[in-house]
């Protein structure tokens, strides 16, 4: 989504309600099915991965299937994120390896096993804004790094994350603006700057999931969508399109929702 178009939408989530009929519009344009234990995300391009255990399937903007690949060696895929345009990193904590795929799915080159890092116990990843990095979280040693995947091996780390934050099991892991967003199964979500260092954070937030986008921290709370900047304020909270969504996903003005057992897409207006 445009920086300015999401302003808008901002501005149509904050605004007063002026008569009973005000209220938003969203505009279904499709869906994808999806398992239950499936993974998934959507790129800057609208091309949405949806990860079935050891196959990868690539969807374009019109929701139309473009590739599928089934890579048996990667083992059970834990995560499928894009690191941009060209580059896919698949994440299986089955094997604690990470594998890169070109934008045609096809494994570009051999997998980095996570061990050469010192991580042995990896839950967690996510794309770092700066290139060729990622976020990885080691449980067994309750460790946040950033590891460099280029050719310039750099890393940097936050050891004994539950000491410091009291953060309980991790579920979900996503960076914005050099900041990087963390929740736990507890609600609670803590935002750290590209150094490790902890900025802020929300406790015990009712909340089923939750992106980031210009800054701005979007969350799922029953069948509301709730917008945060910063630590203190929260716009006013709008209904959904539909029950039962579980996660959300925005790219390029549209916003993308996990059912039970289907991802759909849906644009927004106010009315």
């Amino acid at each position: 989504m445009s920086g300015k178009l999401f302003i808008c939408f901002l501005v149509l989530l904050a605004a007063p309600m002026l008569s009973a009929q005000d209220s938003l519009a969203w505009h279904f344009c499709g869906e994808i099915p999806i398992g239950s234990d499936d993974k998934w995300s959507v790129d800057v391009l609208e091309n949405v991965y949806v990860v079935s255990d050891k196959k990868v399937t690539k969807y374009d903007s019109t929701m139309k299937v473009r590739f599928t690949q089934s890579i048996k060696s990667l083992g059970r895929i834990s995560a499928c994120e894009p690191m941009n345009t060209m580059k896919v990193i698949a994440f299986s904590e089955e094997q604690q390896s990470i594998c890169l795929l070109d934008n045609t799915l096809t494994l570009s080159e051999a997998c980095i096993d996570l061990s050469l890092y010192e991580v042995f116990n990896a839950t967690q990843i996510a794309i770092s804004a700066q290139p060729d990095k990622l976020w990885v979280f080691d449980q067994l040693n309750s460790r946040l790094q950033l590891l460099s995947l280029g050719a310039v091996k750099q890393s940097q780390e936050v050891g004994n994350m539950q000491g410091i934050t009291g953060i309980g099991e991790i579920v979900k892991m996503e960076e914005n603006q050099n900041e990087l967003y963390i929740s736990d199964r507890l609600g609670q979500i803590f935002v750290f700057d590209v150094y490790g260092t902890l900025k802020w954070s929300v406790s015990n937030s009712e909340m089923t999931d939750f992106t980031v986008h210009d800054g701005y921290l979007i969350r799922i709370a029953g069948n509301k969508i709730v917008i945060h900047k910063g630590e203190e304020e929260k716009l006013n909270p709008r209904n959904l399109p539909t029950v039962g969504i579980k996660e959300l996903h925005i790219s390029s003005g549209f916003y993308y929702f996990r059912t039970a057992d289907k991802i759909l897409k849906y644009s927004v207006s106010w009315r």
